[in-house]
């Protein structure tokens, strides 16, 4: 009998904030810790500006960095900021290569 358990790698996960972590943000604490636990690296990437970071949840912001896109595509944005993202967690998947409409 063969083994198919998949090795484990390094990942770069891209965590959504607004209608994803806000969802549930106990649970996404817990996935974030393991996460990170485990040797992975966890960046909250958001539509959201800057300046309205001042509402995010602060504990969350103690783990992880934020890339704040402005409303920008995601994928493009995370790249630009020299992260190379292998796994998106996003409930709006299509703010991952398109920007927001204003």
């Amino acid at each position: 009998m063969t083994n198919n358990t998949p090795v484990w790698t390094h990942t770069n996960f891209a965590l959504d904030y607004d209608d994803t972590y806000t969802r549930d943000p106990d649970l996404w604490l817990d996935w974030v810790k393991r996460a990170l636990e485990k040797g992975h690296t966890v960046k909250v990437v958001t539509m959201r500006y800057q300046y309205e970071g001042v509402t995010m949840d602060s504990r969350l912001l103690e783990l992880v960095e934020v890339i704040f896109t402005e409303r920008k595509a995601k994928r493009i944005f995370a790249k630009l900021k020299g992260y190379n993202v292998d796994v998106w967690i996003d409930d709006r998947p299509d703010f991952i290569v398109g920007d927001a409409l204003l």
